[in-house]
Parts: C-alpha cells; sequence; structure tokens
C-alpha cells in the first residue's frame, strides 16, 4: 500500500490545526505513550522565559527533546512546553495523523517500517516550519539519514536546541514492561532490544545534543525545570552536559 502524500501547504494545514488542538487541551499522557518518571506534579509557571514570553519576548526557536522509547519525551515535554508557554508537538503523534490505521504497530504491519520513517521525516520537515514549539522526536528520528540532516541543519543555524534524555538501559526496561503498540525492532528480549538499540543510537544522540541531562530519577517537572534554566543562559554556548 502506497503511502498518501499531501501536498505541503495542506500538511502545513493539518500540522497547524494539529497543534492548535494539542495547544488548546489540558490533556493526559495516553499510557501507550508515555512513561511515569516520578510523581505527577502540578506543573506551576515559574519566572525565566515565561515572565519573559509575558512582557513580550519570545524564545524564538525550537527546542528538540532526543532518546529512547521510555526516556520521558512526551512527559517532560508537555511540561517544558507548558513553562515556556509554546506549543508541543509529539512527532509520533503527527506522523501517524497520515494513516488511517490508529496505531504505529499497525502501520508497521500493513505498509512497513520504510512508511513510517517516510512519515516521520515528512511529520519534522514541516515541524520544523513552526516558529517556537517544544518537539519530542521520535526514538529513531535521529537515526533517518534524511531527518539528522534536517535537524543538523537546523541546529547549525540556530533555529533548534537538541536535548538528549539519558536513561539507563535498565531503568528503561523497567518503564516499558508494557510495550503498548510499539512493534519490536529486533524480536529479542524487551531488555536486551533496549540495550542493543541504545548501543547504536546513543552515538548519535550525542553527536547532534546541544545538552544532555539524565532522565532516569527526576520528575518531568523537575527536568523541564533544569532543561528551562539552561535555555535562560544558552548565550554562554551550546554543548553542555549534565
Amino acid at each position: 500500500m502506497r503511502l498518501m502524500t499531501p501536498g505541503r501547504a495542506e500538511w502545513r494545514f493539518s500540522l497547524n490545526a494539529f497543534v492548535i488542538r494539542r495547544r488548546n487541551r489540558d490533556w493526559l499522557p495516553r499510557s501507550d505513550r508515555d512513561c511515569s518518571l516520578g510523581p505527577r506534579n502540578r506543573l506551576d509557571t515559574p519566572g525565566g522565559f515565561t515572565s519573559s514570553r509575558r512582557r513580550g519576548t519570545t524564545i524564538d526557536m525550537l527546542i528538540g527533546l532526543m532518546g529512547a522509547r521510555g526516556s520521558g519525551k512526551t512527559t517532560v515535554g508537555r511540561a517544558l512546553a507548558r513553562r515556556l508557554a509554546v506549543p508541543f508537538v509529539d512527532l509520533d503523534d503527527v506522523a501517524i495523523s497520515r494513516f488511517p490505521e490508529s496505531s504505529v504497530r499497525r502501520v508497521w504491519q500493513l505498509r512497513g517500517e520504510s512508511a513510517w520513517r517516510e512519515a516521520e521525516t515528512a511529520a519534522l520537515s514541516e515541524s520544523l516550519d513552526l516558529h517556537e514549539a517544544v518537539i519530542a522526536l521520535g526514538g529513531g528520528t535521529p537515526m533517518i539519514e534524511a531527518a539528522r540532516r534536517l535537524l543538523g541543519t537546523q541546529r547549525n543555524l540556530a533555529r533548534v536546541f537538541l536535548v538528549y534524555l539519558r536513561c539507563d538501559p535498565a531503568v528503561l526496561a523497567e518503564r516499558l514492561k508494557d510495550p503498548g503498540d510499539r512493534p519490536s525492532l529486533t524480536g529479542e528480549h524487551p531488555a536486551q532490544e533496549i540495550a542493543g538499540v541504545l548501543a547504536q543510537r546513543e552515538p548519535v544522540y550525542r553527536e547532534l545534543a546541544d545538552y544532555e541531562i539524565a532522565a532516569d530519577r527526576e520528575s518531568p517537572d523537575e527536568l523541564a525545570a533544569q532543561i528551562t534554566k539552561v535555555l535562560s543562559s544558552r548565550r554562554s554556548g551550546p554543548g553542555a552536559k549534565r
């Protein structure tokens, strides 16, 4: 089955409508898409960027969150977007909206991995046209050559700030006891698969990342607060590691 590819203007309209819908809803994480990083805290709005926005300034960039499945990209991304008062985009949700199937597993079963990766890349390309947003990338997005080029170009132009949510494989395995709708990439035992996939992907995450943060123990709001602090002082130069 051939992947339906809408025109650029049509797809941009679809993405903008998707972002507006997400921004206007106070929605809870979907159980098959998120993992628990700790107690779910009330997402208060601190000073820093959000206070600056009230004075009429903006962050003028995109924040991309990278990491393995289960590292908390979606939950941390939502918390960060609320702090920065910008839209949140879950790239997996945008990509799945291009298909009649309702789950990633079904897309892989019926259309194959290549169709999914093509949709991911198209979703990323259009998401990078947004002025300001927090974007949770798919775990495999940076491994797609075309997507990696897009991210590298925008990073070099200082249009996107990439954060790697680092997580120990054992912690990821514990969080992903229920794989949800995600297909296995290797057919191995989940713990073995996670360790193997992370070993392949982590060098790419680290090569692209402007900032790396341990996401093993702290809550999404605590991680978002730390990333916000880094963003507030980013003029001191990229490449900070934690």
